[in-house]
């Protein structure tokens, strides 16, 4: 657990911190101070640089001129695998399936019952973590609708904020 991490034991080419990279409007949508605890609990610096455009996405990241960047991706049992083969999966991917166990895994997801969804959900999530390519802070879920004639936001980007609470039937 986070309580567990010696500070003390911080290797010395992390003592200046690090710096997290993400889109200009993550924060619109995403927990900044989720992110921000992150200095407390490594015990060291933590910038964040909230600079790239959605639509720059891409070419920001082949650039490779970043060591951590934070990524804001729906990952539920819905869209799990329109994610994962973004990331991994796609003609410019940002991870690699090092051991080839993400491509396994989501083989099973795709083929299994659905009551072992969560199961694969957890399974994918751990080994994300264990191959250190990306690390799944929370979930976010993006909401669809079946009707488009009484509301279509299929031209909002992933960074648009919209209140459900002011949207109602006519």
């Amino acid at each position: 657990g986070w309580s567990e991490i010696d500070t003390s034991k911080v290797p010395e080419a992390l003592k200046n911190g690090i710096t997290i990279h993400t889109y200009q409007r993550a924060f619109d949508v995403t927990l900044k101070g989720a992110v921000e605890s992150l200095e407390a609990i490594l015990g060291i610096p933590v910038n964040i640089e909230a600079t790239v455009p959605s639509l720059e996405f891409e070419k920001f990241i082949k650039k490779k001129d970043y060591e951590i960047f934070l990524g804001v991706t729906a990952m539920d049992q819905v869209i799990v695998g329109e994610s994962i083969n973004l990331y991994y999966f796609s003609s410019a991917p940002m991870f690699k399936d090092v051991n080839g166990k993400i491509k396994q895994l989501m083989s099973e997801y795709q083929n299994a019952d659905v009551s072992k969804t969560l199961h694969y959900l957890n399974e994918i999530a751990f080994q994300m973590v264990n191959d250190s390519e990306c690390i799944p802070v929370f979930y976010v879920a993006s909401p669809f609708f079946y009707n488009k004639s009484k509301l279509d936001i299929s031209d909002l980007d992933e960074m648009t904020y919209f209140n459900l609470w002011k949207v109602k039937e006519i």
